[in-house]
């Protein structure tokens, strides 16, 4: 993974807050350990493959207030870059990309986001290493799908985010290994909540059939909300994940299990600090199905998680998504993108529960070799809270111009 209004939904006016000065270090030095460990990089292969797009966006209902509808009219240009080297053993990607937006009609709502992910995999007979970290400086009205979504407008957030991978092949039908990711984010306003979560956890996969994999894993999640009242939770989950390849075009995935939490809050009532205790447990699932061809592909997704919300707690979420295209002629796409989200706060704050969908239909038009102009029609609703459903539509338009790349790319 919107990606608004200067009004803060949920009565919770923007209260500003100190930078993560501290934070954004730790980001870039994790990033620049990251690359030094590619180790001799004169003996590497590159791909460098930059480009730029400009953007037109109008929007009838930006923050989808059902109340107080505000029309949004702007253009935002996003010049991009991804860089990748490759020796026998090692990959490493970097992705950098920077969207000024500008909106003659609210300038409230002009931001300037920044975005950089790096991964780095290397390969040894019979264990892999990858390790993985990224940055993103956003507002909230552009990352509307794992917002709960009270502040669209002129929240800022700092995200750092960091993750290794370590698996050993057994055999050549089995392998272990461990995964672990942590993850801080810090907002520029009191109605979106700081917090860190940490998580890690063995897994086993088994190469069952010619077609057939099942994965066991299970992973424990520290969550600590670092700003408001206090709330901290600790989370066990465990899965069980089969997935089967139907055809060559075609696979599906399925995932079940649970997880058990306990959540400690402290809050102020009367000048006194008063706690609570909660412990529960809820089921964890996942579908996905993938297909793909010459002339276009389909991607579906079903999940119900436990997930950090920008909002400060953890969320119970439910999510659906659908993307597809489809190359009518060498020259023209068809594509389709769509979400549904269903999340309550996992401490039961009513006010935190969220339901929202999305659809945007487009078109591609590739009119010149390094050229493409795509056009599409986006449809949003939500309800929040106790409030009414909020609609919004409008459309987007974008010119892209990709240079040409320098070089071969190996990851997929």
């Amino acid at each position: 993974m919107r990606a608004p209004e200067t009004q803060s939904h949920g009565g919770v006016a923007p209260v500003a807050k100190s930078p993560a000065a501290s934070a954004a270090k730790s980001g870039a030095v994790g990033l620049f350990l990251l690359a030094a460990s590619f180790g001799p990089t004169a003996a590497a292969d590159w791909y460098v493959a930059p480009s730029i797009s400009q953007l037109f966006e109008f929007d009838d209902n930006d923050s989808l207030d059902p109340d107080n509808r505000k029309i949004v009219w702007g253009f935002t240009t996003r010049p991009a870059i991804e860089i990748e080297g490759h020796t026998p053993r090692t990959t490493l990607s970097l992705n950098s990309r920077l969207e000024y937006s500008n909106f003659p009609d609210n300038e409230e709502l002009n931001s300037f986001d920044q975005f950089v992910t790096a991964a780095l995999q290397h390969a040894l007979p019979r264990t892999q290493l990858s390790l993985n970290s990224s940055i993103g400086r956003t507002t909230t009205r552009r990352t509307e799908d794992e917002d709960t979504g009270r502040d669209f407008s002129d929240a800022r957030r700092l995200t750092l985010s960091g993750g290794a991978s370590l698996s050993y092949s057994a055999t050549q039908l089995a392998s272990v290994g461990l995964n672990g990711s942590v993850t801080r984010s810090t907002a520029d306003t009191s109605a979106l909540d700081d917090f860190i979560s940490l998580t890690a956890g063995p897994f086993l996969s088994l190469r069952t059939t010619e077609k057939d994999t099942v994965s066991l894993s299970s992973r424990y999640t520290r969550f600590k909300r670092t700003s408001g009242s206090s709330l901290k939770s600790n989370a066990f989950a465990g899965d069980v994940t089969w997935t089967h390849i139907l055809a060559e075009q075609i696979s599906v995935s399925f995932r079940g299990g649970a997880n058990y939490r306990t959540t400690s809050q402290e809050a102020g009532v009367s000048g006194a600090a008063a706690s609570s205790d909660q412990t529960s447990s809820d089921f964890e699932a996942g579908v996905t199905v993938n297909y793909s061809e010459e002339r276009g592909g389909l991607s579906g997704s079903f999940d119900r998680s436990l997930a950090p919300s920008s909002n400060g707690r953890l969320e119970e979420r439910s999510s659906l998504r659908l993307s597809a295209n489809y190359k009518v002629t060498p020259l023209i796409t068809f594509d389709l993108a769509t979400v549904y989200i269903n999340q309550n706060s996992a401490d039961d704050e009513d006010a935190d529960e969220r339901d929202f969908f999305s659809i945007e239909p487009g078109v591609g038009w590739r009119f010149l070799k390094d050229w493409n102009f795509r056009i599409g029609y986006k449809l949003r609703t939500q309800i929040l809270g106790s409030q009414d459903r909020g609609i919004s539509s409008g459309f987007r338009a974008s010119l892209t111009w990709r240079a040409p790349a320098w070089g071969e790319k190996m990851t997929k």
